[in-house]
């Protein structure tokens, strides 16, 4: 019998997968907010999407994925439109998911993975990424990249749960060959 209770993951990110296989985080999520294969298809054609997984066992572990603000919300009845319509003429990334299959929780991974889709959604050119995050730890995982919490809505999209709106700027992005603004002293020998 083998022993898996500690085995060394090797992390990677991609920017395409076979979406019939992301299904299993719909499962993660209240019946209310789960997404149908045909719904993500047509939401993911013009997202920015990452999926994180193990590269020795080809095992998904988290997705991220976000739309341009303008095409997140279309219908003014729609939970959440309020919050995101301010920004529809800005370069703005609005998330719908940064999930982690349960297995994986709790080991630092969403933080992993938000990092590199933050940084995904700056080099597209984004200054901003919205979204709305459940109550607990997703509101915390924003706090700690500098998120600011908005308009709480207690039973988003008849969940039961609390969901807080969110916005996160994001630093201008750098073009290659451009200094950084930090001065490197060199000491002669």
């Amino acid at each position: 019998m083998e022993d898996t209770s500690e085995r060394t993951v090797v992390l990677v990110f991609a920017r395409e997968w076979e979406l019939s296989q992301t299904m299993a985080f719909e499962a993660v999520y209240h019946p209310n907010l789960r997404f149908t294969l045909a719904e993500k298809i047509e939401l993911l054609a013009g997202a920015e999407c990452v999926w994180l997984y193990d590269a020795t066992t080809q095992e998904l572990i988290g997705e991220t994925y976000g739309v341009p603000v303008r095409e997140a919300f279309v219908d003014e009845d729609e939970e959440g439109f309020a919050d995101v319509h301010p920004y529809r003429n800005r370069k703005a990334l609005y998330t719908f998911s940064t999930t982690i299959l349960c297995k994986f929780q709790k080991q630092g991974l969403g933080r992993i993975l938000k990092a590199f889709f933050l940084g995904v959604a700056s080099q597209a050119g984004y200054s901003l990424v919205l979204g709305h995050a459940r109550s607990g730890p997703s509101v915390h995982l924003n706090e700690r990249f500098g998120a600011q919490i908005g308009t709480a809505h207690q039973d988003w999209s008849g969940t039961g749960e609390t969901y807080y709106f969110y916005t996160l700027h994001l630093r201008p992005r750098e073009r290659p060959g451009t200094p950084s603004g930090r001065t490197i002293r060199l000491r002669p020998r």
